[in-house]
């Protein structure tokens, strides 16, 4: 098998498009008649080759070019919204002590690279709203907030707050859980409290086992052995 080189991929990324598109639209045609009603094995593996292929249309469409896509992840109240603002500069996201806050994925980006995060391909089945400062959500709708900036040294980077992923509302799991099937690295946010729950460990053996690079923040930390558990 040749080895991987961007050079070629810059060059060549257009014409795998077409092969990628068509076996999606074969997968998404096929049915899986003695699957159990609500799905089955087949089923979940089928939705994943799908969703891959999807996944890899909308890289090819990026390009060679293509910046780097980070999800921030966490569960309910663990401070992840806050640390998205700290890192974007600016209260962009929602954040309090209201549970859910967080009711739909902010994307902050390069103003630049505002037509690519606008196409269909690009987290497709969501509504593709722009904010220019401050968010506000729509609880009706599936939408994603693009939130663009002029500046040139974000060009590389799309970062993404999103819904917590243990919510008490089931379209926000599904949310975190496209995000994160989508993103090419994870800033995993957690607490001194939250750190013990399964949905937490689930989620760090879902992105070892992806090999997705990650960072894991530890918030309110005051005990050492909550660190101790994780760098064991």
């Amino acid at each position: 098998m040749a080895s991987f080189s961007p050079q070629a991929f810059a060059k060549r990324h257009r014409s795998l498009l077409a092969p990628l598109v068509r076996l999606r639209e074969r997968l998404e045609t096929l049915a899986l008649v003695h699957e159990p009603e609500g799905g089955g094995p087949l089923g979940r593996r089928l939705a994943g080759l799908t969703a891959l292929a999807r996944r890899l249309e909308d890289r090819c469409e990026w390009g060679g070019e293509a910046p780097v896509i980070a999800a921030v992840l966490g569960a309910t109240g663990t401070g992840k919204s806050k640390l998205f603002n700290t890192l974007v500069g600016r209260p962009l996201s929602p954040s309090g002590f209201k549970r859910p806050t967080t009711l739909a994925p902010v994307l902050y980006l390069s103003q630049s690279r505002l037509d690519g995060a606008l196409r269909p391909a690009f987290l497709p089945d969501y509504l593709k709203k722009t904010a220019s400062d401050g968010v506000r959500f729509d609880a009706a709708a599936r939408e994603v907030i693009l939130v663009p900036d002029p500046r040139a040294d974000v060009e590389t980077l799309l970062l993404i707050d999103t819904p917590d992923f243990d919510s008490v509302l089931a379209r926000n799991r599904a949310a975190a859980r496209d995000v994160y099937d989508r993103c090419d690295a994870v800033v995993f946010v957690t607490d001194a409290i939250k750190y013990a729950d399964q949905a937490a460990w689930d989620y760090l053996d879902l992105i070892k086992a992806r090999g997705k690079r990650s960072i894991l923040v530890v918030n309110r930390v005051k005990n050492p052995l909550s660190i101790e558990d994780f760098s064991g």
